[in-house]
């Protein structure tokens, strides 16, 4: 016997879809017993272990995704999530992608729904009258999906070349992308059968940043964005830049809100499943004896200054003490960005170092000695950073900023205002563009 294939099930965790879980597995113990097969859940995950990076390393090794399909399933953002990827991992060949109606549910029109279903007769499990029928249906078509990856020793590409006829399963035929309809123009959309997908997402937050990101790309690239509608953001392709597929998105100012850079990320994260996200754009300066505007910053760590503690000193008088997390940027990133800055850059200088994050716009000495105060080795501040490192530690996904200095936050923000924040923005993303062109950032999936 060789050895067992892994199976990894997608599913919500509702009370009702834990129990079918639980059942289905029980019922699939034929396989397992006799080592043909190895499954995995979220709930198995130990105390101490990541749990967006324990699941993303059993969903990318997975030979069979089980996605268990109810209501609370296709309303989850987690699911949705684990959806994408599986549904990428399906189209290049790397999974098989079987969708099990656990529960009724609404799914006409949504990405799985071109690849075949069990139960065969695509009635949800909870509907039958005997719910061991049910279940016998869909180890019975799993049962086959088992045996004939089995006859090419677990090979899913083997698996996809052979006649499918009698496999309930995917259908390699079957185009397991279905874009929403005028979600897109007609040059805009994926070929048939492909996931819309990036190795690098870029996020600006101000229009002056991404005029920088398109006009760099038309000067260095000579080419210009592409449109692409994805739920309610917009997404603007701007090729392979160093063999990574690159991709801009746009929030508004500041981590919070609808808009903000946490959804935004967070929904980028999910459209495009990049494997980076870099957030690029202004910033204000913390050490003017140090730096000078225009001067590039790299988050070697980022600190969100606006969870705090509020309490008095030994002398009576208030004190604030930060409490949030002193995130390390991802070492894959930031040893890209150390190369890029020593490896043919001709631009301005760049610092890596602690950055500050919080929802202020900070333009006053008074607040800016407070900072110092706070944080002595802080090289510069934002109100973005906070949010997007949230949403990529959620999902697993690498993260930093680079942020060039437009003004040192000091009450003379408006001096010279455009002229700064224009030279600050071209500076930070002409170094991510000499980053990026270097390579090392595509990813094979």
């Amino acid at each position: 016997m060789g050895t067992p294939i892994s199976i990894f099930y997608s599913y919500a965790q509702s009370d009702q879809d834990e129990a079918l879980r639980n059942q289905l597995e029980y019922h699939l113990k034929v396989f397992e017993t006799s080592d043909r097969i190895k499954g995995w859940h979220k709930r198995e995950i130990r105390a101490g272990q990541e749990w967006a990076t324990e699941i993303n390393r059993h969903l990318n090794a997975a030979q069979i995704i089980l996605l268990l399909i109810s209501t609370d399933f296709l309303a989850s953002v987690d699911c949705f999530t684990e959806m994408k990827q599986a549904l990428v991992r399906y189209e290049r060949r790397e999974a098989i992608v079987v969708p099990i109606l656990l529960r009724p549910g609404y799914y006409k029109g949504s990405q799985f729904g071109a690849l075949e279903m069990l139960p065969s007769n695509k009635t949800a499990i909870t509907r039958w009258a005997n719910r061991d029928q049910a279940f016998e249906n869909v180890v019975e078509g799993l049962g086959r999906i088992i045996e004939k990856l089995e006859s090419v020793s677990g090979s899913v590409p083997a698996y996809f070349a052979l006649s499918s006829s009698d496999a309930p399963g995917p259908q390699p035929e079957m185009p397991a992308y279905v874009p929403e309809p005028g979600s897109a123009t007609k040059e805009e959309r994926p070929a048939s059968g492909q996931a819309l997908t990036c190795d690098v997402l870029l996020v600006t937050a101000t229009p002056v940043e991404a005029k920088a990101v398109q006009d760099i790309c038309q000067e260095q690239l000579q080419r210009s964005f592409t449109r692409h509608f994805l739920g309610p953001k917009t997404y603007f392709g701007l090729g392979s830049i160093g063999g990574a597929r690159t991709f801009l998105v746009q929030s508004e100012m500041g981590a919070s809100g609808p808009s903000g850079s946490l959804l935004t990320v967070q929904e980028g994260i999910q459209a495009l499943l990049p494997s980076a996200v870099i957030m690029v754009g202004v910033a204000f300066g913390m050490k003017p004896k140090k730096q000078q505007i225009g001067d590039i910053l790299v988050s070697r760590q980022l600190l969100g200054y606006e969870l705090q503690r509020v309490e008095r000193d030994a002398n009576g008088l208030i004190r604030n003490i930060p409490r949030g997390d002193r995130p390390q940027a991802s070492g894959r990133l930031l040893d890209r960005l150390r190369t890029g800055a020593f490896d043919n850059w001709q631009g301005a200088p760049v610092h890596f170092g602690l950055i500050l994050s919080g929802e202020k716009l900070v333009d006053h000495p008074d607040f800016l000695e407070y900072l110092r105060e706070i944080e002595p080795e802080a090289i510069g501040g934002e109100m973005e950073g906070a949010g997007l490192y949230a949403a990529a530690y959620h999902n697993g996904v690498d993260w930093i900023m680079v942020k060039a200095i437009c003004d040192w936050a000091d009450g003379k923000k408006s001096r010279d205002k455009d002229q700064r924040q224009q030279m600050a923005a071209r500076n930070a993303v002409g170094f991510v563009f000499h980053v990026l062109q270097q390579g090392g950032l595509a990813v094979q999936r």
